[in-house]
């Protein structure tokens, strides 16, 4: 199932459908990376113009390092940082989402970084204002399939039907779901904070857009505001819901606020007006109130205070602001801004007792906190004068003091205007007093037109620009009643009162009465062109500030001023406006004096009832019906016009029948009228000027058109009229028609419906005759299109004049290219048309066409030109020459990459070589900036015509010719990659991956993981295996190598499992490849799995030594193995196969290089492949294969896993066995070698196995007697095993194969043993040894005692424990023991030291099987055989002594001790005290050997008597009576021995080495025999240790303290701290008699005696030693030992004054002083004075 799913997600990658809002699916995959990206970059180059943020886009997204990026490989940090720009970007191509320019980053954006997965809901809410559009839901159609589950599922159903999405489902859904609201509001109020001023860059581009045009794109991009407006506008939802979104919401308002934008504003007061928030619709209690007010105040965040205002429902009314100020809201006095915002509407306003005195309460409050001085101005300034003069005193004494003037008020009247403010220092004016005389001054101005007041205004703006700069003293009404005065510049007024969006109304306004200059330099702070007339004004603020002359045109209340602006406006901008007139009387003077400067072409095409009016009052020419300033609704004016005269012009009514087919729709049914109307003029023969028309034409043309005017199908065209009637009457007329040019367009359209006939066509030939003979070029539109209807036209006249078309017709001949012409002709006017800069050139296919001539269209660098002429050749390239296509690469153009478009199309059409030509002109380029956008695709468009020759028969050539870069390498070679896969995957994957794999790797260094993983992605994750070769060719890693390495090693386990058997298969065939040079022998070639292998690695360049690459391609191999162990062993993989050839190669170059250290080094690495095998993934294995060598491998695989200790054999894996055991029973007699045997061997040693074989007892008797079968010719260590698995099948079955086999046993025991003997078969496997005993003992009944002691010698001998394990198991141990004498004596005589250790661990595992009963029978036999033993031990290894022989005997002697260990365990306490006596008994008995063997003896005794005391304690305490004495007598002789000087005669035939041995061998014992005392007191629970043998003891054991000579062979002082030390003090602790102490402790004293007087340096580590003894004892008898401390006193007397010069001692006895001192509680110096 896993190789199933794999293998559908490799489909599904080649068949990958990539996302996209331009293209259907199938499109979209036929461009590649390239062709989205110049799409892409195309369209951000047209947003830059439009908006400079896109810079920062273009720089980043856009940069060739990151096309193709492949986002799966990158880390978390990596891709989250990444959505971060993404996101930036979104959010700004949200706001021109409906120009194409966005359409084409969005097609990049998705292709290139998959926004459609990484950044859904981004997509979805950043453009849902645009939800009614095409656009839009094209980009659904990549998101809503993987967000049906969640909040957008709603969308599926529309989108998946190609539907736009509509509001009303929008709302609906956002009803039930709030989260969708709050998505989008929280996105608006990102949208609406500034970006930071973007640099200004400009890029080259193809498509210049025109100021025009960016303000067209700007304006129609919808509003994000009024879209969020209409949606709240339509909900209709519960307080809940909308608590749900208060804070969101508040932000947005909040941020509206800031931006103060007239948008803004309105969105806010909009929602003022809807009360979302109001107290009363949402119930809000004053406890919610008051608590966000407390918030405001602490946190001073605008958020909130926003959120304030919704939750008071302010709409800075008067009734809002007494409600409020009527109650206690202790908020007001926290909250300034509030307050303000409450108090404005109130300024004009006497205030009741109850809202005055609160007002005060709150003034004071606000007044005591450090606000700044401009807010007190500002909350001064809307005071009402009642609130102003009580605070005025208290204004007095604070920091506001200089807000009130120190002088009176000023009060302005009409005596003292003149110098009001001269007399008064600016410094003491306040904003309260300017603003009154401000308020004064324009009010005595209205009544008086007294321009003085104008400049009292503009001296009271000096003071307060200096004074209070952020204060504004006038109202924008109190402008407007000023801007009618005409000769007095208002402009320094006009400044400082109005901000932006004031002052765009007041310069249209100013501008009715003031002249040019005066209104010029107002304009400077508004974004306008310059403009020379009071229309361009008017224009120009239609286009930058429409919403500011929609508000003057819908104004009810205006002055004259405000009226006489609007007939200006409706005037100047009529198509708009001009239906603002009807409400006007004609008697206006103002608009009477605007229209006597109307032309009679200004009232026809005003849009109005006006106009009507004024038709009627003039007379009117016909021919103003040819004006072309004339709009159609003016031409439908005149029609009627004349349609309400008595008669109308006979000219008129013919000309209009000829230009018929060319009139609208209305203008016909006027005319029919006409006609109608006049049809008597028509009864006879009328002139046209002096052209006379003759009754027969006139009744089939005008007649016969007023004959079927009901007839709808009939006057639709004059192509139902008699066709030759109709051609004489174009005939007659066109000499005197002034309008030819329409006369001949009527006529073409015409022919357009209706193909005329022959006589019809040779009248229209001589109507373009006459035509051809006045020729005038604007009438070349129309006579080429009558051309075209005639069957076989003449080109004549067209060839004469072609070469002197002017400039302005390429339009006209451009839809004429369409219409088959000599290709003379048509090359000319192709040559003509594409020269003209005209959108839309016709694109046509024609064979004739001079390509060569057109060329030199390249040369003309014209705008536009180029790109076209480009489409032209494209839709000719299967007729240009190869000649042509070359020419083209010498063209420096700005479409460079259009053209190598064209070249690649020519190749891929033509199939035609080009490469010469390419690679000429890649090196032209080859080391330009790859980062630079341009360069790079100019070098992708080379590299991609050169990778569509891998398509012809020059693929190899194509990729060889390659040449490469100097920097910038990997980037090139990435985009390599991309083309060569793009056109071959199969040249791709076989050539070019192991090539540009080895480039690429050289180009790692200093790159970061991510960068390689980035890389690396654009090649076949399969095809990764090569790195892994390349980097096996290292011979030296750096920190790049080891990335690669650890990206190679981070892929999928399948593939990894890929990669393994891929590079074992490149070591196989190297080793094979290279046979002869490594002296091999030449063998079949081997058949690879992995593709194209053998190619792959023929194009990896390497000159290292074969070694260097078969380690590294080891080492590699290895540490893949080491990845996917844990899967291997958990059977996880699929592909068998791959692991069946990773088996086999591993095996075959192992075996070519065995001798080898290399050929180690790939043993262990097959061992360590095979050991992580899953068993089961071999009984696959073996099950699908029948090849002999293919098995032989597997089968011994197979072995080596089955040998493993810890195999677990499942349910799964069981049944598999059997699957195997009955196939190699099916396969017997065809295939059976030694490695099926031992893995039947394997398999029958699992008790599992066995019991499912009894049950298929078919299958159980057919392979029984198929392997006796195989007996009679096998090999006999075949027969071995065979034998083997016949008696681990036969244990539970009591052998009924014996007899037939007894004869095949009995050769098999000769066998063996000559198989023992032979010393060519040492190196055979051991398990074949195993198996042959393990088969003979289950034999048991077919062999005798003197074989059974061989077969047990020989695994000793082997030390097998598996076949000792089997003995114990099958022989009774009573035959064991009868031949274990005879079996050890042999070992002992004739084995090295080893095997006589191997020999004593099966005697203790003899034991230790054995039943007490059996042990009991045979202990005292076994103890006189580890006695002989011990004794050949030490003969053996005696003259080896000084060769450090004796360390061997130990050893070995320790684990026959061990051995007697385990016999006492399982005996009585009689035999034991029997066994006892009987080993005291021999180590009291002297050798012949001599002294040291006896010494050996006694030694072993002790050591032997120890280990027994530790493992009985207690219960061995009784024993010590057999050999206290001896204790006793060793001690003594050993004071004798290194107290005194040897008897010379005692030692004098020996060698120095051996009197050496003879004190070694003291000091050994002594070791014992002091271990043996301090056991027995440690044990001593019955009082063994009486009052006689303490005093029998005391003495020798003091005594063991004065034995300088211990010095000569080891340090004293260890020798007494190690040994005696412990022992005396468990004499200590065991006699708990202060008596018994002391006398013990009197003769450890007189050793002090002895050698405190002496002077050298062994009596003074005596002394030490001693010293050290007394400290512990004191330590462990603690305040007992005060009886003994008047003892010592003497002896430390004889310390302090000791002649030995020892420092140590003298530290070490004042330490004894002074711990004496503290137990005695006294200052014992005084005794020792």
């Amino acid at each position: 199932m896993a190789l199933a799913k794999q293998l559908k997600g490799l489909q599904s990658i080649k068949e990958q459908d990539y996302p996209s809002i331009l293209f259907s699916k199938q499109v979209s995959s036929s461009y590649d990376i390239d062709a989205i990206y110049y799409i892409g970059l195309k369209g951000i180059k047209k947003l830059i113009q439009i908006d400079q943020n896109f810079n920062l886009y273009s720089q980043n997204l856009f940069s060739t390092d990151k096309k193709g990026i492949n986002r799966q490989v990158l880390n978390q940090l990596d891709n989250d940082l990444l959505n971060v720009q993404l996101r930036a970007c979104l959010k700004l191509l949200s706001k021109y989402f409906g120009f194409e320019g966005s359409h084409q980053v969005i097609e990049y954006l998705l292709r290139n970084y998959h926004i459609n997965q990484h950044l859904p809901n981004e997509c979805i809410i950043y453009f849902l204002q645009y939800h009614n559009t095409t656009i839009y839901t094209r980009l659904l159609q990549n998101i809503v399939e993987e967000q049906r589950e969640n909040m957008w599922g709603f969308l599926y159903e529309p989108i998946s039907r190609a539907q736009t999405i509509s509001r009303d489902l929008i709302v609906r859904q956002m009803q039930l779901d709030y989260r969708i609201l709050k998505q989008l509001l929280d996105y608006a109020s990102e949208q609406l904070i500034p970006l930071e001023e973007p640099q200004d860059i400009i890029y080259d581009t193809n498509v210049e857009l025109t100021q025009d045009d960016i303000i067209r794109i700007k304006q129609k991009q919808p509003s994000l505001l009024s879209f969020v407006f209409t949606i709240l506008n339509q909900l209709n939802v519960n307080v809940k819901y909308f608590d749900q979104i208060r804070g969101t919401l508040g932000k947005l308002i909040a941020q509206c606020f800031e931006l103060n934008t007239q948008e803004s504003k309105s969105f806010v007061y909009l929602i003022y007006q809807q009360q979302l928030f109001n107290p009363e619709k949402l119930w809000l209690t004053q406890s919610q109130i008051s608590n966000t007010a407390t918030h405001v105040y602490q946190q001073s965040n605008q958020l909130e205070l926003t959120l304030l205002y919704y939750q008071f429902g302010i709409n800075t009314n008067e009734a809002t602001s007494r409600q409020l100020l009527g109650q206690d809201i202790q908020e007001l006095s926290h909250n300034p801004l509030l307050f303000m915002e409450v108090m404005k509407p109130l300024k004009n306003i006497n205030l009741e007792d109850i809202l005055y005195t609160n007002s005060v309460k709150y003034l004071r409050a606000i007044l005591k906190k450090k606000y700044t001085i401009t807010y007190v101005e500002s909350l001064i300034s809307i005071l009402n004068p009642q609130l102003y003069h009580t605070l005025k005193p208290y204004l007095k004494n604070t920091q506001f003091y200089n807000l009130i003037p120190n002088s009176q008020e000023i009060t302005l009247t009409l005596d003292n205007y003149d110098n009001v403010l001269d007399n008064v220092p600016f410094t003491q004016l306040s904003i309260q007093t300017l603003k009154s005389v401000v308020d004064d001054a324009f009010d005595f101005y209205a009544k008086t037109q007294e321009i003085n007041f104008i400049k009292i205004i503009e001296k009271a703006i000096k003071c307060a620009k200096r004074n209070y700069p952020q204060a504004n003293l006038i109202h924008i009404e109190q402008i407007h009643s000023i801007l009618h005065i005409t000769g007095y510049s208002l402009r320094q007024i006009i400044n400082y009162a109005c901000d932006q969006d004031q002052l765009v109304k007041v310069i249209l306004l100013y501008s009715i009465n003031n002249t040019l200059e005066e209104i010029i330099p107002l304009t400077k702070q508004i974004k306008i062109k310059p403009f020379n007339s009071n229309d361009q004004l008017y224009q120009e603020v239609y286009k930058n500030y429409k919403q500011v002359i929609d508000e003057i045109m819908n104004e009810q209340h205006k002055n004259d001023l405000v009226h006489q602006l609007q007939i200006s406006l409706a005037f100047s901008l009529d198509k708009d406006y001009l239906y603002y007139l009807e409400g006007y009387d004609q008697d206006d003077n103002f608009l009477k004096e605007t229209i006597k400067k109307l032309s009679y072409v200004d009232i026809l095409n005003m849009n109005n009832e006006l106009s009507v009016k004024l038709i009627k009052q003039i007379n009117l020419d016909y021919q103003l019906y040819y004006n072309h300033q004339v709009s159609e609704t003016g031409r439908l004016k005149i029609m009627l016009w004349f349609l309400k005269q008595e008669k109308c012009p006979v000219q008129f009514l013919i000309e209009l029948f000829i230009i018929y087919e060319d009139l609208q729709e209305q203008e016909r049914d006027l005319y029919l009228l006409l006609l109608h109307k006049n049809k008597q003029l028509f009864k006879q023969e009328i002139k046209y000027k002096k052209t006379l028309i003759d009754q027969n034409i006139i009744s089939q043309t005008f007649l016969a058109l007023l004959k079927h005017k009901k007839e709808q199908n009939y006057i639709k065209s004059l192509s139902n009229i008699n066709q030759m009637a109709l051609i004489q009457l174009h005939l007659l007329i066109y000499r005197s028609f002034d309008n030819k040019a329409r006369l001949l367009k009527s006529l073409s359209l015409i022919y357009s419906k209706k193909v005329p006939t022959d006589q019809v066509q040779e009248l229209v030939a001589i109507l373009l005759n006459q035509v051809e003979q006045k020729f005038d070029f604007k009438l070349v539109g129309e006579y080429l299109s009558l051309i075209q209807y005639l069957r076989n036209p003449s080109f004549t006249f067209l060839r004469h004049i072609i070469k002197d078309i002017p400039d302005n017709l390429g339009q006209e001949f451009n839809s004429f290219l369409k219409f088959p012409s000599p290709s003379d002709i048509r090359t000319q006017v192709t040559y003509y048309v594409y020269s003209q800069n005209i959108s839309n050139k016709s694109l046509f296919e024609d064979p004739n066409l001079d390509f060569e001539k057109l060329l030199d269209l390249f040369k003309s660098k014209t705008f536009g030109v180029e790109n076209a002429i480009i489409q032209l050749f494209k839709q000719n390239i299967k007729h240009i020459k190869k000649e042509t296509i070359i020419q083209l690469f010498s063209f420096e153009s700005t479409y460079k990459y259009q053209i190598y478009g064209l070249i690649y199309d020519f190749i891929d059409i033509n199939r035609t070589s080009l490469l010469n030509e390419s690679i000429t002109e890649l090196k032209k380029y080859i080391n330009s900036d790859l980062k630079d956008q341009i360069q790079y695709l100019i070098v992708s468009s080379i590299v991609r015509i050169i990778s569509k020759h891998s398509q012809l028969k020059e693929a190899k050539k194509s990729f060889l010719t390659l040449v490469y870069p100097k920097e910038n390498q990997l980037l090139y070679l990435k985009l390599v990659a991309q083309h060569y896969k793009f056109h071959n995957k199969s040249f791709f994957d076989v050539f070019v991956t192991p090539a540009l794999l080895y480039k690429s790797y050289l180009q790692t260094d200093e790159l970061s993981l991510s960068q390689i993983s980035d890389h690396f992605s654009i090649f076949k994750p399969q095809k990764l295996w090569i790195l892994g070769y390349i980097l096996a060719l290292q011979q030296q890693q750096n920190s790049s190598t080891k990335l690669v390495q650890d990206y190679l090693l981070s892929q999928k386990l399948d593939y990894l499992l890929i990669y393994l058997s891929a590079l074992s298969e490149s070591l196989n065939y190297k080793i094979w490849k290279n046979s002869q040079k490594l002296q091999l022998k030449q063998t079949k070639q081997v058949k690879f799995v992995t593709k194209e292998l053998q190619l792959s690695l023929k194009y990896i360049p390497h000159n290292q030594k074969l070694k260097i690459l078969f380690v590294g391609l080891g080492q590699i191999i290895d540490q893949l193995i080491e990845k996917i162990h844990k899967p291997l062993q958990s059977n996880q993989f699929q592909n068998k196969d791959l692991i069946k050839t990773i088996i086999i190669c591993l095996y075959r170059s192992h075996l070519d290089l065995e001798k080898s250290k290399v050929g180690k080094f790939l043993l262990k690495i097959r061992e360590k492949f095979i050991n992580y095998l899953h068993i089961d993934i071999l009984f696959d294995l073996l099950g699908e294969n029948d090849d002999k060598t293919i098995l032989k491998l597997l089968y011994m695989s197979l072995n080596s896993i089955m040998e493993k200790e810890d195999l677990k054999i499942t349910k799964q894996s069981t049944q598999k066995i059997l699957q195997l055991i009955q196939q190699i029973v099916d396969n017997l007699e065809n295939y059976f070698s030694e490695e099926v045997a031992l893995t039947l061997n394997h398999l029958f040693q699992h008790q599992t196995i066995i019991k499912q074989i009894y049950l298929n007892e078919s299958l159980y008797n057919e392979l029984l007697n198929k392997l006796i079968s195989q007996l009679q010719n096998r090999d006999h260590l075949i027969q071995i095993l065979i034998l083997n698995v016949i008696g681990y099948a036969s244990i539970q079955n009591n052998y009924f194969f014996i007899e037939p086999l007894n004869e095949i046993v009995q050769q098999l025991i000769i066998n063996y043993q000559n198989y023992l003997e032979g010393e060519q078969q040492k190196d055979k496997n051991q398990y074949i040894i195993t198996a042959a005993q393990n088969t003979i003992i289950g034999f048991k009944g077919l062999i005798n005692k003197q074989q059974l002691k061989q077969l047990i010698q020989c695994m000793i001998i082997q030390n097998n424990q598996d076949s000792i394990n089997i003995l114990l198991q099958n022989i009774e141990q009573r035959i064991i023991y009868e031949i274990l004498q005879d079996l050890v004596l042999d070992l002992i005589q004739n084995q090295s030291s080893q095997v006589i250790k191997y020999l004593a661990a099966f005697i203790k595992q003899l034991i230790e099987s054995s039943p007490p009963e059996e042990v009991q029978v045979n202990y005292f036999n076994l103890t006189k055989l580890i006695i002989q033993v011990f004794d050949f031990i030490r003969e053996k290894y005696i003259d080896s002594e000084v060769d450090k022989g004796i360390l061997e005997a130990d050893e070995l002697e320790e684990l026959f001790i061990i051995a007697m260990i385990e016999i006492i365990t399982k005996i009585s306490d009689l035999d034991l005290k029997k066994m006892y006596n009987h080993l005291l008994k021999w180590s009291n008995t002297n050798q012949l050997g001599g002294y040291n063997y006896s010494k050996y003896r006694k030694i072993t005794f002790f050591k032997l008597s120890n280990r027994i005391s530790i493992k009985l304690n207690q219960s061995f305490t009784k024993y010590y009576q057999f050999i206290f004495d001896i204790i006793i007598n060793e001690m003594q002789q050993f004071h004798q021995v290194f107290n005194e000087i040897p008897k010379q005669t005692k030692l004098q035939k020996r060698r120095q080495n051996e009197s050496d041995m003879y004190y070694k061998l003291e000091l050994v014992l002594a070791r014992h025999i002091l271990t043996s005392i301090e056991y027995l007191c440690q044990g001593d629970q019955e009082q063994f240790l009486d009052t006689d043998k303490f005093d029998r003891l005391s003495e020798p054991l003091a005594k063991m303290l004065d034995t300088g000579l211990i010095q000569k062979y080891e340090p004293i002082l260890g020798f007494l701290e190690e040994w005696t030390t412990p022992a005396i003090l468990a004499v200590f602790q065991s006699i708990n008699d202060d008596y018994k102490w002391k006398t013990l402790h009197t003769h450890i004293l007189s050793v002090v005696s002895i050698h405190s007087n002496k002077k050298n340096e062994i009596s003074g580590l005596i002394c030490i030693g001693v010293v050290k003894l007394l400290q512990k004892l004191i330590d462990q008898l603690g305040d007992r030992y005060l009886v003994l401390m008047n003892d010592l006193i003497p002896y430390l007397h004889q310390l302090t004054f000791s002649q030995q010069s020892n420092d140590e001692l003298e530290n070490r006895v004042k330490q004894l002083i002074t711990r004496l001192n503290q137990l005695s509680g006294e200052d014992l110096s005084t005794y020792l004075k």
